[in-house]
């Protein structure tokens, strides 16, 4: 953590150097060129030469060593390629003042005086630059809000996980049989279980997490929006023990009861450029960062119509390596998201060591999707597999 804060501060130093450099060298190419003059000139000329190194430098590392979010995320990034479009172009337009001032040092050190007509020609040079440097810290902070990702990584077949803001009639089962599950009362078509059945609770303890096995309880029960008067087509789950659990679960061979490894719960919205991390083990991280458009300065007043955007990426360190969870582009008229999904829970549900995850999509009025990855059936290129999901309704 402290590299990472380390190498984003000098990159962010370095910013200010060169721009303060660049724009007192083009001011000394400006002013009278005698002695005292090219001593400046020379030593404003030191100064943006360091910045550049302090730029590349760090920048490199940054963007493909691991230390932020991964160099799928940067070269996928359109703002991110427009920096190095201006860094390309301030390096192209620094040769021939480079060359220039080289010559007259080489001067200077003997002694003698150089000709200095083509000063107000790199004057202008400079001048573009600083107004480059200007750019490339607009679109900086651009991306620092996640904007700009969105649409090269689909347009890259990247990012596979449109979501629908209406919910599906009838939860779905997937992945290997795992299925999920509520205590609580249901609409009709949406409880796959009968009474006596085992399945597995994610209990939340006074100090810990446990998941332990449980009975299930069915009983019918009268729904006010599906069942006329005396039918009973809804159902109501309960289980052998008074805790409510986060939620229950079945069908996956490497559960185990016990305490479980959590590593955040509760219930966390990211909105477009917000980035949560989980340590997972000693130098093993991972995150989970919220990409997309908000056009309030606000999140929080971001309402109906106010998120255009938005894309929920999970990555691990080295951060070499980025999955989506979520992605919504509604385009100009659209429908436009509420706020976005919502992180319940991380933790190590199937005892592998990598991080799973339990997520509320609901995005608006209506109930949303929620859905558990689990790291241990993640195939191919996943870090997690959408192992099993919920579908709210509503009348």
């Amino acid at each position: 953590m402290f590299v990472r804060w380390l190498f984003a501060a000098l990159h962010l130093l370095a910013l200010g150097v060169g721009l303060g450099a660049i724009w007192g060298r083009r001011l000394a190419l400006l002013g009278t060129l005698d002695e005292k003059g090219l001593r400046r000139l020379f030593h404003e000329d030191n100064w943006w030469a360091v910045a550049a190194v302090l730029w590349i430098g760090t920048g490199l590392v940054r963007a493909f060593a691991g230390l932020e979010k991964g160099s799928y995320y940067y070269l996928h990034n359109g703002l991110f390629l427009g920096k190095m479009a201006c860094l390309l172009a301030i390096l192209a337009l620094e040769i021939w003042p480079m060359i220039t001032l080289i010559r007259w040092r080489s001067l200077v050190k003997k002694g003698a005086q150089p000709v200095t007509s083509t000063a107000r020609t790199l004057a202008d040079i400079s001048t573009i630059q600083a107004g480059l440097v200007m750019v490339m810290v607009l679109l900086a902070t651009a991306m620092a809000r996640g904007i700009g990702f969105g649409a090269l990584a689909r347009a890259s077949g990247r990012i596979s996980e449109a979501v629908i803001l209406q919910p599906t009639p009838t939860p779905a089962r997937v992945a290997d049989s795992v299925e999920i599950l509520f205590a609580g009362d249901h609409y009709p078509g949406q409880v796959h279980t009968v009474t006596g059945e085992t399945w597995y609770g994610l209990f939340h303890l006074t100090d810990q997490w446990e998941l332990a096995a449980v009975k299930v309880t069915v009983q019918p029960i009268h729904n006010a929006c599906a069942d006329r008067p005396g039918e009973n087509t809804g159902r109501r789950v309960t289980i052998d023990r008074p805790e409510t659990p986060l939620f229950l679960v079945r069908g996956l061979s490497r559960l185990r009861v016990g305490p479980v490894r959590t590593f955040f719960s509760g219930r966390q919205r990211l909105f477009p450029g917000e980035t949560q991390e989980f340590q997972v083990g000693r130098g093993v991280y991972w995150m989970i960062s919220a990409f997309g458009a908000v056009p309030y300065t606000q999140p929080g007043r971001a309402t109906d119509g106010g998120i255009r955007e938005y894309s929920l990426y999970v990555s691990r360190s080295p951060w070499a390596q980025s999955q989506a969870l979520y992605g919504l582009e509604t385009g100009t008229r659209g429908a436009r998201l509420y706020s976005p999904p919502t992180i319940l829970w991380a933790g190590d549900l199937d005892a592998d060591d990598q991080m799973d995850l339990f997520l509320d999509t609901q995005t608006g009025e209506l109930p949303g999707t929620w859905v558990l990855w689990l790291s241990s059936l993640a195939t191919g290129s996943e870090l997690v597999h959408r192992a099993a999901e919920y579908h709210g309704l509503t009348c």
